[in-house]
């Protein structure tokens, strides 16, 4: 009988991971839901928390934090935050509202991120934006610039 060793580095490993569900590709050591079983924990390793905003580090679009909450779900970061600090889902005419202006923030807090209609987010956000021929006083240059 002759032992063959085998080659340096070369594991054979399953397509099925301890818990039973098959694993994307034979790399990695868990399925997807067992490496990343509680998505709340996952959040907040991409939130930077600082004084006053808490900034989103991970994805974005447009400015708005992106996190993926499933394989197949991606949704807003300060939406995902302002769900799970109500306990409840959005309804579809509300919206998770910034106050403090940061985009990126995904603080729930009465000066931060906050719910409001659609309504109220394009009533705030045309208050808060001046509109494209807007005469710039010296008062809202030295506004701008802060």
């Amino acid at each position: 009988m002759t032992y063959a060793p085998r080659k340096l580095g070369t594991v054979k490993r399953s397509l099925f991971c301890a818990c039973g569900r098959r694993k994307s590709d034979r790399r990695s050591a868990r399925c997807w839901t067992c490496a990343y079983p509680d998505p709340w924990t996952r959040f907040l390793r991409r939130v930077k928390k600082t004084d006053s905003c808490w900034l989103w580090t991970g994805r974005k679009r447009e400015g708005y934090g992106r996190f993926r909450l499933t394989k197949a779900l991606t949704v807003s970061a300060h939406r995902y935050a302002l769900e799970h600090q109500l306990g409840r889902g959005l309804h579809r005419d509300e919206c998770g509202l910034h106050r403090c202006d940061t985009r990126g923030c995904v603080r729930v807090d009465r000066r931060h991120v906050y719910v409001g209609s659609k309504k109220q987010n394009a009533i705030d956000a045309a208050q808060r934006t001046p509109g494209p021929h807007v005469k710039l006083t010296p008062q809202l240059v030295r506004q701008i610039r802060r």
